[in-house]
């Protein structure tokens, strides 16, 4: 079976610009996926049942769920009282994913601005997260986001061997931003257990970042090399989904219609490679 190809809600929504999660409901539906992965915005908090609401009663699928980003800046923090709310906003958007009918939530463990400087703290909290995840009966998916102080895969493995529970998002971008693409399919250690449950997909080309802010690249775009990258997936035995992570949102909030068609495009290429 070949993988499916999703694509994340926020090529159509976006801090802080555009959180209106009508624009999903409207634009989703041209890109041409099997199911989506929902981006959860910190503006939704308050309303978030009413968002899920509008979802579920759409004709579209949301097979994953991607926790609000901040979340990992608050399980690493040494404040006491950030750390119990961010374990909290997390059993928030792990409760909207069953409603939703996810059964995967990606979480950043770590994430700016501390990033990764007080791992152990992220890790001591961890078995909490996959608690919460247990409770509403969906996987917990840590992302190998970019760190400060180490790698994605070796903070991963650290996280693996905290709790034998978690399981794990590759995400090509943040991998390539550390020379690790290869890597994470030649890494015996990284597959044992099906330890791998979710794939992020996007190019990379030596900056995360540019003049109007963070950058999406799609496959060709970059310098990695994605399809070797997609061939060790089938190698490997690889059968969750794929999420086209990408972005239409201009800085100034409107849809680049022009881009929304090219991200379409790869989603059909990819559909049928």
């Amino acid at each position: 079976m070949s993988p499916a190809i999703l694509c994340s809600t926020g090529i159509v929504t976006e801090d802080p610009n555009q959180t209106d999660h009508k624009a999903i409901l409207e634009h989703a539906p041209k890109l041409g996926a099997t199911g989506y992965e929902l981006q959860v915005h910190n503006a939704w908090y308050g309303h978030l049942d009413d968002v899920v609401e509008d979802l579920r009663s759409s004709e579209l699928s949301f097979p994953v769920l991607h926790a609000e980003k901040a979340i990992g800046a608050g399980l690493g923090s040494d404040d006491g009282d950030e750390g119990e709310e961010a374990l909290a906003s997390l059993e928030v958007n792990c409760r909207a994913a069953a409603a939703l009918g996810a059964k995967t939530v990606v979480l950043h463990l770590w994430e700016e601005p501390s990033s990764d400087e007080a791992i152990e703290r992220n890790l001591d909290r961890l078995p909490a997260c996959l608690d919460t995840a247990e409770a509403y009966d969906v996987v917990l998916a840590v992302e190998t986001i970019q760190g400060t102080w180490g790698t994605p895969l070796a903070n991963i493995q650290l996280a693996l061997e905290r709790d034998a529970r978690c399981r794990v998002t590759l995400d090509t971008e943040f991998l390539g931003f550390h020379g690790q693409v290869a890597e994470s399919i030649t890494a015996d250690w990284l597959w044992a257990d099906n330890r791998v449950t979710h794939v992020h997909l996007k190019d990379f080309d030596g900056r995360m970042r540019d003049g109007n802010g963070r950058r999406y690249l799609l496959p060709g775009e970059g310098n990695l090399d994605l399809q070797g990258f997609l061939t060790g997936l089938v190698e490997r035995g690889y059968e969750g989904g794929i999420t086209l992570e990408a972005n239409a949102i201009t800085q100034g909030g409107e849809l680049d219609e022009e881009r929304l068609q090219q991200i379409a495009a790869v989603v059909q290429q990819l559909s049928g490679s």
